[in-house]
């Protein structure tokens, strides 16, 4: 990607651009002359100006372009019948720039959402204009920066409502605060265009250097007097109004205008359609001096006469519109025969009559009642199932809900249903619902207007919604509503639902309780695939890496559709590239940073931003829904159980958890947020990245994970210690959260992970260590020793652990260093640390065992005991282990019947225990220690009774512990070989092997 398409005047002539010098930037390259203002002057860095620099070009797509052409054609209108020779440029500087007397950037956005001075797209408008004021101040000091859009100001967004109401800003006060508010904004924007400059492949040391001398030069730049003079130039003009109702007033005004005698009387769908094909080639011009429309240019084009001007339309233009301008056009040309017939009755009629024509007449209403949704039929997938499905159930039901996740494709498939069943309805009226059912009614002025009703602003919005309601109520026919994008809990909605002659078709992510459900159904593999090619043909991806990525992004149709895209507009990305950022969370890589030709603009529309402003959790109410929701994106999405949530927290809010957690998340599926199907929960694997991805950017992110992750740990070490098949209940939980949060984005919480990341080894490490377990153990055992204290209790405890997995891949050397680490540690700590010190200096003089080397086994074992006497340590679980070691040294001298002793002791001082305090897989194992003496004693009936005890504890424990297991089957070989059963021993043999060959040990 080239920047700089654009070419800034200064940056291009190598001028240096002057500007006020303010004191406190003294140092800043002063220049010895002032201006008339006395003040002195400063030289902009163009390495500054060069930061900034941005291709502004984009490709004309869908709604957003037309809007914005709407938008230049009524300018470029309006200055033809006032005589106006002004210059006006598309998608030059911005989206728009008219040039008389003074230059007037202004940036267009139609949006469905409303805006607020924290949106992203607001950050990069105001940057945007920045670098255009950096460019031409010098040259240019009347200048003015209009950010137009058809939307509304969010609710609580205060400051940026006070601005516009005291437009032009005079009020000392408020121009501090928005002065403040925009240099923290683009001291933000400028930081992140640095990091993503930066993290450029292939970049030189000089271009870095470059890259940082213009970000402290635009850094310097960001004080309260100069970016004062730049907000003041700032304009913001919102529409309140949602995009089909901006482009349907919009077109109903241009048509209006194209009236007027200036333009001869001409056809007006030509004309419309002409000038709307000059802009879009325009607007295309390889040189921006090109991109410019003017009175000369239309009076040119007036001379044509209309069957030369039909040749200039450009039909590519009008079919990426659809058919949404013809349908607009006619309802338009319809309304002004209504407007019309009405002036001359009320002229020769009088007021009386000018009353009754008021009198709403259903036959005048046309068909369309609102502009359709743009529907791109070249790369649609068939979803003819679906659509017979949807109009059964309208049939049958007359109120239906298409239910689903964001980017399942819901308001597509509705589009489709629209398209397919328009002629069979009488009217039809769409409305995008997702700032609100009675917002997205009464502010409709395209419905309003053909409705005949006029609803002053003073009025309370319900009894707008009832206005309108009575007037459905009084259409006749078949008739059809959608609603796309309802929100929960919506209670205008059973206001509609009491009409009979509309039939209802919501599109929503909640669970309507008053609407027939249609749960939208994930596409088939071979749709998945079509889809993907309607968008990248070439990518050559095996049926198994498809289905690998369709898996992950749950068949999710907005999913495939980004990923297709950006893969063909990238230079070298792959499917197999995508997954492994995918898998890394590394889907803001620069890499992904393709340009998209999706929704308007190509330099805002990328797949990460789209995946954000998809699934954004800022509309969230802030209650229990907030507070869980994060925590979910952190769990396995498909394997989350309400059980197990309610037992995480601890026995004693069990029974409060029974309620209280189990409303939250009965909540959260209303609105469409999980999905729980009994006690299973179920979360978009999409939605749950998207979480993750904006809380990484909270400035501690994940902390509010701390009371989480501390319950689950605890309910971990609970299990390891007392009950197996709890540990491995709670273990899949650990293994995701340590998966979801990446080591950059655990500084908030980093002990707390630390230690759910050892008890969560742990697990595995009396379950079975393989060698990549080693090395997590390694990597968990680096990075303590990195973050804590020499003697912190818990780093002694991840070095005991970490040499227990060594010592399972009988690298004793190696174990035996990190014991001594970690009995160094706990000695700081022996009262605290009684436990786990006799336990580490047992486990030590085990490995002195395995090593032949008595005297040094003698040497920790007595230290052990000592530690014990003085501590009083008497019924702890290390003492029956203790016993096991000293069976263990026995067995190795082959003293058998001591060995047997120790263990039978063994056994006993375990049974011993509080239940509480007693792991019995611990008990398995002495047992199977047991059984070994006894065969190794000619004993075999004992051994025998020894196996069938350790099979009886491990089927009361369900335990899946494969190290014990294989123990047991290797003494069961021997006892069925040394019974003479050669048979039954070949079938352990083979239950072994295979049981190795599961778990990759083999």
């Amino acid at each position: 990607m080239l920047y700089g398409n654009y070419p800034l005047k200064n940056a291009v002539n190598n001028q240096e651009c002057k500007l006020p010098y303010y004191p406190h930037l003294v140092n800043y390259n002063i220049k010895g002359r002032y201006l008339n203002d006395h003040k002195a002057q400063m030289t902009i860095p163009q390495t500054a100006i060069r930061l900034l620099e941005n291709n502004r070009d984009a490709a004309a797509v869908n709604r957003g372009f037309y809007y914005q052409y709407l938008n230049v054609l009524k300018k470029w209108v309006d200055n033809f019948i006032s005589d106006n020779t002004s210059n006006i440029s598309t998608e030059v500087g911005d989206d728009i720039k008219e040039v008389n007397g003074r230059i007037v950037f202004t940036q267009v956005k139609c949006y469905s959402s409303t805006f607020n001075l924290k949106s992203k797209e607001v950050h990069k408008a105001l940057l945007n204009f920045f670098s255009l004021y950096l460019a031409e101040h010098c040259d240019q000091p009347e200048l003015q920066f209009v950010f137009l859009t058809n939307t509304a100001i969010a609710h609580n967004e205060h400051l940026l409502k006070n601005w516009i109401a005291a437009w032009p800003l005079e009020d000392k006060n408020l121009t501090k605060q928005c002065t403040a508010k925009i240099i923290e904004i683009l001291r933000g924007e400028v930081n992140k265009l640095k990091a993503q400059r930066l993290a450029a492949k292939k970049i030189t040391q000089l271009q870095k250097e470059e890259i940082k001398s213009g970000a402290d030069g635009v850094r310097k730049l960001l004080t309260y007097e100069f970016i004062g003079e730049f907000v003041k130039c700032i304009r913001w003009d919102f529409g309140n109004k949602s995009p089909e109702q901006s482009i349907a007033k919009l077109t109903k005004n241009i048509s209006g205008l194209l009236d007027h005698a200036k333009f001869r009387g001409r056809p007006v769908s030509i004309l419309m359609n002409v000038l709307l094909s000059e802009i879009y080639r325009c607007s295309q011009m390889a040189d921006p001096g090109n991109r410019v429309v003017n009175s000369g240019l239309l009076d040119r084009i007036l001379d044509y006469t209309d069957e030369d001007l039909k040749k200039y339309v450009n039909r590519h233009l009008l079919d990426l519109f659809d058919d949404r301008f013809k349908e607009i056009t006619a309802a338009v040309h319809e309304l002004q025969e209504i407007a019309r017939t009405q002036a001359e009755v009320q002229a020769t009629q009088g007021a009386v009559i000018a009353n009754l024509v008021k009198v709403f007449k259903p036959q005048s209403l046309p068909k369309l009642l609102t502009p359709m949704p743009f529907l791109n039929r070249s790369n649609l997938i068939a979803r003819d199932s679906q659509l017979n499905e949807i109009e059964s159930l309208l049939n049958e039901d007359r109120q239906v809900a298409i239910i689903g996740e964001g980017g399942m494709g819901k308001t597509t498939l509705a589009a489709m249903f629209v398209h397919r069943q328009k002629e069979n309805y009488d009217h039809i009226i769409w409305l995008n619902a997702e700032s609100g059912l009675v917002h997205s009614m009464t502010l409709n002025e395209h419905l309003t207007s053909l409705l005949q009703l006029e609803l002053r602003n003073a009025e309370e919005d319900i009894w707008k919604l009832q206005q309108i309601v009575q007037r459905l109520i009084s259409i006749e026919g078949r008739n059809l509503l959608i609603l796309n994008g309802i929100g929960t809990e919506d209670q205008h909605l059973i206001a509609l639902l009491e009409i009979d002659n509309w039939e209802i078709l919501v599109t929503t992510r909640s669970r309507p309780k008053n609407l027939k459900p249609y749960p939208l159904q994930s596409l088939s593999f071979e749709q998945a695939s079509s889809l993907f090619a309607k968008y990248e043909s070439s990518e050559q991806a095996t049926e198994t890496l498809q289905r690998a990525f369709f898996e992950l992004v749950d068949y999710n149709t907005l999913m495939i559709e980004l990923v297709a895209k950006t893969i063909r507009y990238s230079f070298d990305l792959t499917l197999k590239k995508f997954l492994q950022y995918f898998e890394h969370q590394q889907l803001n890589h620069a890499d992904m940073q393709v340009e998209l030709p999706v929704n308007g603009k190509t330099d805002t529309d990328r797949l990460f931003p789209i995946l954000l402003r998809t699934f954004d959790l800022s509309k969230l109410e802030n209650d229990e829904s907030q507070y869980f929701i994060e925590l979910f994106a952190l769990l396995p999405g498909d394997e989350i159980k309400l059980s197990d949530l309610v037992d995480w927290y601890g026995p004693q809010y069990v029974e409060k958890n029974k309620v209280d957690l189990t409303n939250a998340i009965n909540k959260m599926h209303e609105r469409g947020l999980i999905n729980r199907d009994g006690d299973t929960i179920r979360m978009h694997k999409i939605f749950q990245q998207a979480i993750l991805y904006q809380s990484r950017q909270a400035k501690n992110p994940f902390a509010g994970q701390l009371f989480h992750l501390v319950y689950l740990t605890a309910r971990i070490r609970e299990g390891a210690r007392n009950n197996p098949k709890e540990a491995i209940r709670f273990l899949l939980y650990g293994e995701s959260i340590l998966n979801n949060i990446k080591e950059p984005f655990r500084r908030s919480i980093y002990q707390p992970l630390l230690a759910l990341e050892n008890e969560t080894l742990n697990v595995f490490n009396w379950l079975i260590t393989p060698d990549h377990m080693v090395n997590r153990w390694k990597n968990l055992a680096q990075r303590a020793e990195a973050y804590f204290n020499a003697d912190e209790p818990l780093l002694g405890v991840i070095f005991n652990n970490y040499a227990l997995a060594l010592a399972g891949q009988e690298n004793t050397d190696e174990a035996i260093f990190f014991f001594e680490k970690a009995i160094a540690v706990m000695k700081h700590h022996e009262a605290k640390l009684n436990t786990q010190l006799i336990t580490a200096l047992c486990n030590l003089a085990q490995l002195f065992v395995v090593k032949n080397d008595l005297a040094k086994f003698k040497v920790h074992f007595d230290e052990a005991q000592a530690i014990r006497k003085r501590q009083d340590a008497s019924d702890d679980v290390s003492l029956p282990m203790q016993s096991n070691v000293m069976g263990n040294a026995n067995l190795s001298i082959k003293n058998f019947r001591a060995a047997i002793e120790m263990y039978e002791m063994a056994v006993a001082l375990h049974l011993e225990l509080p239940p509480a305090k007693r792991n019995d897989i611990n008990l398995v194992m002495y047992y199977t220690n047991l059984a070994n003496a006894h065969l190794l004693n000619n004993d075999n009936d004992m051994a025998h009774k020894a196996v069938m005890r350790a099979i009886n504890v491990m089927d009361k424990l369900e335990s899946q512990n494969t190290k014990i297991t294989i123990g047991l089957i290797d003494i069961m070989i021997l006892l069925a070989k040394a019974d003479g059963n050669e048979e039954n021993a070949a079938a352990l043999i083979q239950s072994r092997e295979r049981l190795l060959e599961k778990v990759g040990l083999k």
